[in-house]
């Protein structure tokens, strides 16, 4: 049995430790050994058997690769806390030949479960229905037009590794005393989709605003109005 990955916390070590304990004893008696535990915690790590541990979750100044794991289909630097998208050299190669395929192979090698990446996605989807409109076979050369727009996002594509997503959303914050959560939908001719904030505020006073998730989705092949697509951009937000 696999299971994907997941995230946890605790407000101190005594609490995130014992949780991990707990975890690992409860599945043990099922018959599962979990592993990949990380931490941005080097005193939390110490305590995880080495064969237990999430790989390059380790402090080692002679590793260029020291802190930067993988979780969830993205990348997360435990030293910083921080997660951002996994942008491979592969991925930043310009097809010689743009058809169909290659441009859905391209963007199904973009995974990103939170919708981090949706807004520059979404671009090259609606180039994508553009390219099933106009009914070209799988591996027919795309007009000029489509191939341009195409070159110019995948030159984009490294520009996503500069976004750096915090994972834990209440950084700076000491007592939470209000946490709202508001969600946004919006649609247009091409496309529609939904966005969630956080907002959040302490015993004193301040207040942060942390993106949550969103999510984006083409507009219909068969025509519709943008009233009709604001409602299916409502239906997405909930």
């Amino acid at each position: 049995m696999y299971v994907d990955d997941v995230h946890l916390g605790g407000d101190n070590f005594d609490e995130v430790l014992a949780l991990q304990r707990r975890l690992v004893d409860f599945f043990r008696a099922g018959g599962w050994t979990l592993v990949k535990f990380g931490s941005n915690s080097r005193e939390l790590i110490k305590q995880i058997p080495k064969h237990a541990r999430l790989p390059n979750c380790e402090l080692d100044l002679d590793d260029a690769k020291c802190g930067e794991a993988s979780s969830l289909g993205l990348k997360w630097h435990s030293l910083d806390d921080l997660m951002y998208c996994n942008v491979t050299p592969k991925l930043c190669e310009q097809d010689k030949l743009i058809t169909k395929r290659t441009m859905l192979s391209k963007v199904s090698q973009i995974y990103d479960v939170f919708g981090y990446f949706a807004a520059f996605v979404v671009r090259v989807k609606i180039l994508l229905q553009d390219v099933w409109r106009k009914k070209l076979d799988w591996n027919d050369e795309v007009d000029e037009v489509t191939a341009a727009k195409y070159r110019q996002w995948t030159e984009e594509l490294a520009s996503l590794e500069s976004i750096k997503i915090p994972r834990y959303l209440f950084v700076g914050l000491l007592d939470l005393k209000n946490i709202q959560l508001h969600g946004f939908a919006d649609a247009s001719e091409a496309a529609y989709g939904a966005v969630l904030y956080l907002r959040a505020m302490d015993e004193e006073g301040t207040v942060v605003i942390r993106y949550l998730m969103s999510k984006t989705r083409v507009a219909p092949l068969k025509a519709m109005s943008i009233a009709r697509l604001e409602v299916m951009s409502a239906h997405c937000l909930a």
